[in-house]
């Protein structure tokens, strides 16, 4: 009798510790598998791609006494970024990073071609762990966009407007986002990109040349790395 209410006493002791402990566990392992954006240590190489779905607002005058806006409706595309990024501490990263994509802004003319462009760029980034998976980043690069032909019909007759021609880029721009896992995160971003300005066809228009062009960017992506 005396061993079984020993027995009772050790088991009423250690009740309430292993079901602390039973509880306890899965809300660790749950708060441990998620916010992986503030795992890293300092030194660490992380290896990750950005893929987003963009919204440029065309800007800028085009050298033809009106505005790019008057010409092309605002554009859609897509980005693919590859980032290498070194971890200074659990907060703070900075790296490098590779990007390219394809815009296209509608004609408003009738007759005038649709602008596919490809623009390429490399460039620095800078990236801020915070708490519970949230970070932000920002960006700033350089490289080039390729412009195609565009032609204008009147008539039935098409015209060229302007030649095929690559020019300068740059762009400059900030992200706010979220991590699920440390593989998979979402975010949001706005940005500023100075286009150089596409060749005017020489033949129609002698002595003519365009402007730049100026986008404002809204964009919203996956982060993730494998």
């Amino acid at each position: 009798m005396k061993t079984v209410m020993v027995v009772c006493a050790v088991l009423a002791a250690g009740g309430p510790a292993f079901a602390q402990e039973a509880f306890a566990w899965p809300t660790k392992m749950e708060l441990s598998e998620q916010a992986g954006a503030s795992h890293a240590r300092a030194g660490e190489i992380e290896w990750s791609s950005e893929f987003s779905l963009r919204y440029s607002i065309i800007g800028g005058n085009d050298g033809a006494g009106g505005k790019w806006s008057d010409d092309f409706r605002n554009g859609y595309g897509f980005r693919l970024n590859e980032v290498l990024q070194f971890h200074l501490n659990e907060t703070w990263s900075i790296g490098g990073y590779i990007s390219a994509g394809l815009d296209v802004f509608s004609a408003k003319g009738s007759g005038n071609d649709d602008w596919l462009l490809f623009p390429f760029t490399v460039g620095f980034q800078g990236r801020a762990r915070f708490g519970g998976g949230w970070f932000a980043e920002g960006y700033v690069g350089i490289g080039f966009v390729a412009y195609p032909d565009v032609d204008t019909t009147v008539g039935g007759v098409s015209t060229p407007v302007f030649d095929s021609s690559i020019a300068f880029a740059f762009e400059i721009g900030g992200r706010f986002g979220f991590r699920f896992t440390q593989q998979l995160g979402v975010f949001v971003g706005v940005g500023y990109e100075h286009w150089g300005e596409p060749d005017v066809n020489q033949t129609t228009f002698p002595g003519g040349s365009a402007k730049p062009v100026e986008n404002t960017i809204l964009e919203a992506g996956l982060w993730f790395k494998f």
